[in-house]
């Protein structure tokens, strides 16, 4: 736990420190994002650990599509497909940070999961570090097509993203 409070710690650091000459996105910009999680109990042994590659495309200067796909193991593997429509607000503040609201619905699957198709509402911010490089930080509320809005979860994720 420490470990990661302190890579957070670092890049926040970095990011505070950066210049940028422009961090909104425009039509046509593609991004790319890659975070990880982990977890163990005090011993060591058991534990998970998961990764999410967020391909994205600009259809407008502030509307992106993109597929989230994560893979997770915890005694077995484990996947999630997710596609998402964010509105992102460019050029808040000093243009570095652009926060962004939408809906994301996808299916999780694997060996220790039932498919389960799934769909809410989420919101994030990336923060600029230079004009191609954010730290991202977002939050999402998914709930159980099948089950209602009262059996959801809340899912967060920090992680590195590159404009090109």
């Amino acid at each position: 736990m420490n470990r990661i409070v302190i890579a957070l710690a670092v890049l926040l650091g970095i990011a505070a420190t950066a210049s940028v000459a422009h961090a909104g996105f425009e039509a046509g910009d593609k991004t790319l994002s890659l975070s990880g999680a982990g977890t163990n109990d005090k011993d060591f042994n058991d534990g998970s650990f998961s990764l999410t590659l967020t391909p994205g495309y600009f259809i407008s200067n502030e509307v992106e599509i993109g597929v989230r796909q994560t893979l997770t193991y915890a005694d077995g593997f484990n996947g999630a497909t997710f596609g998402f429509v964010d509105y992102n607000f460019n050029n808040v503040g000093d243009g570095k940070l652009v926060p962004y609201v939408g809906i994301a619905a996808g299916a999780s699957y694997g060996e220790d999961v039932d498919t389960d198709w799934s769909a809410g509402p989420e919101i994030g911010a990336r923060y600029f570090v230079n004009s191609t490089t954010f730290i991202n930080v977002n939050a999402t509320y998914q709930f159980d097509l099948q089950d209602g809005i009262e059996d959801g979860a809340f899912f967060y994720g920090v992680g590195i993203g590159f404009r090109f």
